[in-house]
């Protein structure tokens, strides 16, 4: 007889995820957050997937149609779950409260995964990450079987063989009341792209249950010239409503443009000369401002902005009223800010937020904003997650003291993640050391360090007679050792344990959960290669996660 149970330890990569009531904060671990897009590397506010499940018998069953190996494998699955055997199929179908799809056209079956959504009846989140939209028989079976059921939709445009604003059927889930959550990730070329930004401003118009947007828009590839508009077209529809959002997060939309992006939405289809046309101007309006007018902002509690102005920090913080407001995340990107503008709204004085990340920033906007929590402690008073990461050309470190001072007069924070310089000593001796281990509510702690090929922070750290940076061998994310790469001499697995047990037996209040610390441009470790000291000489990255394992409060530490 066929067994669930064997099942899982046959085939555990991919088809079959149980969630025990050890899941205490996101249903996704570090892992597959970062599969379904999110980078778990800097703390920023995470989105809201959710209150976790306390029942070890929920299930999360994962269709994973990416290679022909694991699509035979969901298919096995897929067929043992919509047999008749009562003993086995039904009871596991009841058990499954969460279903993420994902893979290509090319590879699995879909009237499987038709089959088996036609007889769930107890779900609650549908994560769909296949392209081509949502076939009419499932979103039927959704709504029908599982009317409080919430949909997570991504869409990629290069997955996509269809275009999303086509009228046929697989799209029409954009009316769902089901459809909670939309992740787009829109990537323009060197020709006119109009119709994903289309599709995207066609959900928000459409969808009336929609409480979250994750919207990405660049540019990849050497080939520029076509029609790639960073704005929705709200000037051609100035009476369009969106749902109240809930979770905002915006990388690359410019909410500073005009409402005709610019000219792009203007000049679609008038060929390739466009750029030198002279078409009628704007209406006056930003993006932003029609936003405003479109939307009810009320609810939003969660805002994440990438490469906005000055001007649009200024209309967010004196202009509009987010009275739900509590987790913020500016990332400066390749702006300039001036620290008022970003301090001001960090401090947003109607609501003390909960969670607070600044990302790409000068070091001085972080002295000037902790220096601000000082004088008005109020400001902090709910605080529960505190990031800050200064830009990749900036070598400084905010102060010691000025991190003690503002740990001490945090009276709720239980996520700290900031950078510090490589020489310090890694003991409870070192000064913030000694903050973290009094703070009786800090439980996750995330340490930034330099390279140990970046020989620029030699300066910084006030190490050069210490550590010759520059002479080491040097290699790019790999540490194994077998390869001949040689692994980082201060930052590495024996540092990570060291420090995450002497921390952890010194600290007071609430235990130390989690200690990671990285190494270098991790997050940017799939990019551009980062040349230090001349063509083909490369920085080393790392990532070392450390946390505590079941009741009996284990010890463990891996590296990436």
């Amino acid at each position: 007889m066929f067994s669930p149970r064997f099942f899982t330890l046959a085939c555990a990569a991919t088809v079959w995820i149980g969630l025990s009531a050890a899941w205490q904060k996101r249903p996704f671990t570090s892992k597959q957050l970062r599969e379904i897009g999110y980078d778990p590397s800097f703390e920023g506010p995470l989105p809201y997937f959710g209150d976790p499940y306390a029942d070890p018998s929920v299930y999360l069953l994962d269709i994973a149609l990416t290679t022909s190996g694991d699509a035979n494998k969901s298919h096995v699955y897929l067929k043992y779950l919509t047999g008749s055997d009562p003993n086995n199929s039904q009871i596991s179908r009841r058990n499954i409260r969460e279903v993420r799809i994902r893979g290509s056209p090319e590879i699995g079956d879909l009237s499987l995964v038709e089959n088996v959504f036609s007889k769930l009846e107890r779900l609650d989140r549908v994560y769909w990450e296949y392209p081509d939209g949502i076939p009419a028989s499932i979103l039927q079976s959704i709504e029908k079987n599982n009317p409080s059921c919430q949909i997570y939709y991504k869409h990629r445009d290069y997955y996509s063989s269809h275009n999303p604003n086509d009228g046929s059927e697989a799209w029409k889930f954009t009316h769902s009341p089901n459809l909670y959550s939309l992740k787009a990730e829109v990537i323009y070329g060197g020709k006119d792209n109009f119709h994903d930004l289309e599709f995207i401003f066609n959900v928000l118009s459409t969808a009336p249950n929609l409480k979250m947007l994750d919207l990405h828009l660049h540019h990849a590839g050497c080939v520029y010239g076509g029609a790639n508009p960073y704005a929705f077209d709200f000037k051609s529809h100035p009476s369009v409503r969106f749902p109240p959002l809930e979770v905002l997060r915006l990388d690359g939309y410019q909410l500073e443009e005009r409402t005709d992006a610019g000219y792009e939405w203007y000049f679609k289809g008038f060929g390739w000369g466009r750029r030198w046309a002279r078409g009628e101007k704007g209406d006056g309006r930003t993006s932003l401002d029609a936003w405003r007018e479109a939307m009810d902002w009320s609810h939003l509690h969660t805002l994440d902005i990438l490469g906005q102005t000055n001007i649009t920090l200024n209309t967010l913080r004196y202009d509009m009223e987010l009275p739900a407001l509590r987790n913020l995340t500016i990332s400066a990107g390749w702006r300039e800010f001036t620290n008022e503008e970003t301090i001001s709204l960090a401090t947003y004085p109607a609501n003390p937020l909960e969670a607070i990340s600044l990302k790409d920033f000068d070091v001085k906007v972080g002295e000037d904003l902790l220096d601000r929590f000082s004088s008005n402690p109020a400001s902090i008073s709910e605080l529960k997650h505190f990031s800050f990461g200064a830009r990749s050309t900036d070598i400084g470190f905010l102060p010691q003291e000025k991190i003690s001072k503002f740990i001490s007069n945090s009276p709720k924070l239980e996520k700290l993640d900031l950078a510090i310089p490589r020489h310090v000593n890694m003991s409870t001796k070192y000064e913030p050391f000694k903050s973290f281990i009094s703070s009786p509510t800090i439980q996750h702690l995330t340490l930034r360090f330099p390279s140990a090929d970046d020989y620029e922070y030699e300066i910084a750290d006030g190490s050069t007679s210490q550590f010759d940076y520059s002479s080491m061998e040097v290699s790019w994310a790999d540490m194994d050792t077998e390869k001949g790469n040689i692994p980082d001499p201060l930052i590495n697995k024996e540092t990570a344990q060291g420090l995450f047990k002497s921390l952890r037996t010194a600290k007071k209040g609430d235990e130390l959960k989690r200690l990671d610390l990285i190494v270098g441009n991790w997050d940017g470790r799939h990019g551009h290669k980062e040349y230090l000291l001349g063509e083909g000489i490369r920085m080393r990255v790392a990532l070392w996660r450390c946390w505590v394992v079941g009741l009996e409060g284990m010890e463990r530490c891996e590296g990436e």
